[in-house]
């Protein structure tokens, strides 16, 4: 099997900003490649996409419900959806 660093894609010197899973009652300190995004919908509606991608081995048991703080804000897990070949796990979120 393919073994590479995945660290380099969650580096906080470049890309990656601090971010802190509440997964009452735990606590865990990661790294995600975050977006605010503006998204236009196929539907007539356009809106702000939130979403953080991390490495699936760091989310754990990831739920629905479960949080992140970022930025000293709180954004709650809405949707969760693995990538491609599910190292990387992406979180759709709502402040």
């Amino acid at each position: 099997m393919f073994k590479e660093d995945l660290n380099v894609f969650v580096n906080s010197s470049e890309l990656a900003v601090d971010a802190i899973l509440i997964q009452e009652p735990f606590m865990t300190q990661i790294k995600v490649l975050f977006d605010k995004g503006y998204q236009a919908f196929s539907f007539p509606a356009e809106g702000r996409s939130i979403t953080a991608r991390a490495k699936t081995s760091d989310l754990g048991a990831i739920a629905h419900g479960d949080k992140l703080f970022i930025d000293s804000k709180t954004y709650t897990v809405t949707r969760i959806e693995p990538v491609d070949d599910g190292v990387f796990t992406d979180l759709i979120l709502r402040e």
